[in-house]
C-alpha cells in the first residue's frame, strides 16, 4: 500500500492570525482565494511534491469550518 499526502487543512479564525506560525517554520509566500460553495477563504503554503499547508478561515457563521471552530477551537 502507497500513501501520497495532498494536503493537510487547518482551520483558523483569521488567515492573518494563523500565518504567522506557518511563516516562523519557513514557509511562503501564502497565496489565498476564496470559496464560496464552503463559505470559506483558504491561504495555500506549496511544500515539496505539490504537498499543501492550507489554513481556512470561515466566511460566514453556518460554515462547517465555522462549527468546527465553536466546537474545537484553531487546528487541524
Amino acid at each position: 500500500m502507497t500513501f501520497e499526502l495532498d494536503h493537510i487543512g487547518v482551520a483558523v479564525e483569521s488567515l492573518e492570525k494563523g500565518k504567522g506560525f506557518w511563516e516562523a517554520l519557513g514557509l511562503g509566500p501564502m497565496t489565498t482565494e476564496v470559496v464560496p460553495t464552503e463559505k470559506v477563504k483558504v491561504g495555500f503554503f506549496e511544500l515539496a511534491g505539490g504537498v499543501r499547508i492550507e489554513l481556512l478561515e470561515p466566511t460566514s457563521q453556518d460554515s462547517a469550518i465555522a462549527k468546527f471552530l465553536e466546537k474545537r477551537g484553531p487546528g487541524v
